[in-house]
C-alpha cells in the first residue's frame, strides 16, 4: 500500500508519503512452503531531482536496487532551466524503461499487473503539476512493458489536494473523514493556515 498526498498552495507544493512497504516471501510452515506477507517500515518513497519531487508506488526494488537508489543515481547535468522538466522526464523514463525491462521477476507476472508507478511533481511554465509514469506488465506478448503517461495540472487558481497510490485506501480514508465530518471545503489553503488548522 502506498499513499502520497500532494498539497498545492500559494507558497508552493508540499508532498507527504507513507513509509511502509508490503512484501511477500515463502517460509516453511508445518513442513510446507507457504507464501506470507510482511511489512518493511521506514522505507523512503520520495526523492528529488533538481527542482522536482519523485514519488513511487508498486515495486520497491528493481534488479537488487531500491527505487530511490535508482532515482538518486540519475545524473542531472542539464544547466538549461528552460528544458528542466523535459530533460528530467526523459532521464527518468529512459532509466526506468531499462531497469524494468531487465528485471527477471517481471517476465513471470500476469498480464496487466502494475509494476511501478512514478510521479514527478513540480512546476512547468510556472504551473504546478503531477506527471505520472505507470509501468504495467503488457497484454501484448511482443512487449514486456506497457507505459502509460499522464499529466495533471490544476486549473486556476492552482490550489488544492491530489493523491497518488492506492486508490481504494484513499477512498476508505475519505469516506471515514466524511462520516466523522472532518472534511471541509476550502478555496485557498496556505501553508501557515494548514499548520494552524485544529
Amino acid at each position: 500500500m502506498t499513499l502520497v498526498l500532494i498539497v498545492r498552495t500559494r507558497e508552493g507544493i508540499a508532498v507527504v508519503t507513507d513509509t511502509v512497504t508490503t512484501a511477500n516471501t515463502d517460509v516453511e510452515m508445518y513442513g510446507e512452503m507457504t507464501a506470507v506477507e510482511y511489512h518493511v517500515y521506514n522505507r523512503r518513497k520520495l526523492s528529488k531531482i533538481e527542482n522536482f519531487a519523485i514519488i513511487h508506488a508498486g515495486l520497491s526494488f528493481l534488479n537488487g536496487k531500491t527505487i530511490n537508489q535508482i532515482v538518486d543515481r540519475i545524473p542531472y547535468d542539464n544547466p538549461d532551466s528552460q528544458e528542466g522538466f523535459d530533460y528530467c522526464l526523459k532521464q527518468i523514463k529512459n532509466k526506468f524503461l531499462e531497469e524494468v525491462d531487465t528485471e527477471p521477476m517481471i517476465k513471470g507476472w500476469e498480464k496487466g499487473k502494475l509494476i511501478l508507478s512514478l510521479g514527478i511533481i513540480g512546476y512547468n511554465d510556472s504551473l504546478p503539476f503531477v506527471y505520472r509514469l505507470i509501468f504495467l506488465r503488457s497484454d501484448n506478448d511482443d512487449n514486456l512493458i506497457e507505459l502509460i503517461e499522464s499529466e495533471d495540472a490544476f486549473d486556476a487558481p492552482y490550489y488544492g489536494i491530489d493523491y497518488f497510490g492506492d486508490f481504494e485506501f484513499v477512498q476508505l480514508v475519505i469516506r471515514a473523514a466524511k462520516k466523522e465530518n472532518l472534511l471541509k471545503p476550502f478555496d485557498i489553503l496556505t501553508m501557515h493556515g494548514a499548520v494552524l488548522l485544529p
